[in-house]
C-alpha cells in the first residue's frame, strides 16, 4: 500500500491512514486501499476487529480538495463545491478583495485560490484557516460567547484586508453563519 498501513495484531486489523503531511486527507487511491485492506481483513479468520486510524496529529481532514478532479474522473457524477462558491464569489464582490475561510487542509489545498484567480486574476484572496469552528459546530456551539471569541480571532486578516465577500468553504462553517456575519461586520 503507498497511502495507508496494515497489520494484524491478533485478533484485531489495524488500518492507519498514512498520509499525515496532509492530515490524512482522503483521495481516490486511499480509498481503494482502504477497501481493499477490509476486504482482506475481513477474510482473514484470525481478524475479529478492525482499527480505523490516522498517522500523525489527524485522523483525516476529508477530501483532499487536490485529488477531486481526478476523482471526478473516476468516478460519476462527482459535484464539486470549489468552482461553484469561487464563481459566486468573483459574482458578489465589488472590491475584487475575496476572503476564503476553510480547514487547514481546504486552505493548504489552494484549490479555492486557484479557483477564484482562474475567473478573476486581479482578484486579491485573502484565506485564513479556521478549524476550531468544526469542533463548535459538531458541539451546537454556534452561537455563544466561545463562538465568537474563536471567530474574532480567526476572521482579523479579512477584517484587516476590507474583504467584501467571504467564501465559507467547509461544509460546517453555514452553521455559524450568524457569528461570521458579526465577527466580520
Amino acid at each position: 500500500y503507498q497511502n495507508i498501513l496494515y497489520e494484524v495484531d491478533d485478533p484485531v486489523a489495524v488500518i492507519t491512514l498514512n498520509r499525515p503531511e496532509h492530515l490524512n486527507a482522503w483521495t481516490g487511491a486511499m480509498d481503494a486501499e482502504v477497501r481493499d485492506a477490509m476486504t482482506r481483513a475481513n477474510g482473514d479468520r484470525r481478524v475479529v476487529g478492525i482499527i480505523l486510524t490516522g498517522a500523525g496529529r489527524g485522523f483525516c481532514a476529508g477530501a483532499d480538495m487536490n485529488a477531486l478532479d481526478a476523482l471526478s474522473s473516476e468516478v460519476e457524477p462527482v459535484v464539486g463545491v470549489i468552482e461553484p462558491g469561487a464563481r459566486r464569489a468573483v459574482e458578489l464582490t465589488r472590491t475584487g478583495t475575496i476572503g476564503v475561510i476553510g480547514t487547514r487542509g481546504t486552505i493548504a489545498s489552494g484549490a479555492y485560490q486557484r479557483e477564484i484567480l482562474d475567473l478573476r486574476p486581479d482578484a486579491e484572496v485573502i484565506c485564513a484557516p479556521c478549524p476550531l469552528f468544526v469542533p463548535l459546530a459538531e458541539e451546537g456551539w454556534t452561537d455563544n460567547d466561545v463562538a465568537r471569541s474563536v471567530a474574532e480571532v480567526y476572521l482579523q486578516p479579512l477584517i484587516d484586508a476590507n474583504v467584501d465577500t467571504v467564501v465559507l468553504g467547509c461544509t460546517h462553517y453555514p452553521l455559524l453563519r450568524g457569528v461570521i456575519g458579526e465577527a466580520l461586520g
